[in-house]
């Protein structure tokens, strides 16, 4: 497995040889999530998992203005534009937020798509139906951000872990582990505030004509079971499959039975693209 830095931009690591799959990681973690995912597949597949903004071995988001999902499509961007031929996505939660992104963008280069819980929080606000849903994820995210406000980080992100863990899962970290996570909480924010500004969140998805896959946990939150369910109806070459036993941090406390769905599913496709036919949208 090697390790590369692209540019001053993001950091990525790649493994194998072979058609593309590029892998997103949740909020608070880093490409190391997907080390058992490339170990499984780079025998077929040249397998290049990305640390976002923020996260592992990349920079925070510098500038000053408002950070935005586009933002962290555009950090990976020159991964994507230094390949030839189609890209399987993979993506897990904020990840996978960005993974979706993406694939609207660079849709002409897409093979499939593989979406665990994606954070797509304002899919929420679109029915009526999905409103007591959508209130969940909004006081959540304002609990967070009050206990941030008034500089109790380790407090804020026990808030965070816990929403997504269960009770109790904080406690289970390692002191370093609390404080590494506690030093990025102002990043996790930032990504929360970047989902929420986006008013358009299912727009074009009805036109992403790529097979796609949207995983859930069945003791996940109810937020993100229901923004998978309202992506695979949306998305016109989705499947939906609910994952036993496990909950929104699947790909990582259950990862090889997640990662057995991910290599069927990727294995199962049949790639049609022909790069001279249809040019990379940049």
């Amino acid at each position: 497995m090697n390790a590369l830095a692209i540019l001053p931009t993001a950091f990525v690591r790649t493994s194998g040889q072979g058609d593309n799959i590029v892998c997103l990681h949740s909020s608070l973690g880093s490409s190391r999530q997907w080390f058992g995912l490339m170990d499984r597949l780079d025998d077929s597949y040249r397998v290049t998992a990305t640390d976002l903004y923020g996260y592992g071995n990349s920079p925070k988001w510098h500038l000053d203005r408002a950070f935005t999902l586009d933002d962290d499509v555009d950090f990976f961007a020159p991964v994507l534009a230094a390949m030839s031929g189609p890209i399987h996505l993979v993506g897990h939660s904020y990840g996978a937020a960005v993974t979706l992104k993406a694939a609207q963008r660079y849709a002409t280069k897409i093979a499939s798509l593989t979406l665990y819980e994606p954070v797509v929080f304002t899919a929420l606000f679109a029915s009526a139906e999905t409103q007591q849903v959508a209130s969940e994820v909004t006081q959540f995210s304002m609990e967070i951000e009050r206990e941030y406000r008034t500089g109790r980080f380790a407090s804020a992100t026990r808030k965070f872990i816990e929403y997504w863990s269960g009770p109790g899962s904080w406690d289970q970290l390692r002191p370093q582990q609390q404080t590494e996570m506690s030093d990025k909480i102002d990043t996790v924010l930032e990504n929360f505030k970047a989902i929420f500004a986006e008013q358009n969140t299912l727009t074009s998805l009805e036109n992403l004509h790529v097979p796609a896959l949207c995983l859930y946990g069945e003791k996940s939150p109810r937020p993100t079971q229901v923004i998978s369910q309202i992506l695979s109806n949306i998305l016109p070459d989705a499947e939906l499959l609910q994952m036993p036993q496990m909950g929104h941090m699947g790909p990582i406390t259950h990862r090889e039975t997640v990662n057995d769905e991910i290599e069927a599913f990727i294995r199962g496709q049949v790639s049609t693209f022909d790069e001279h036919e249809v040019p990379f949208a940049a």
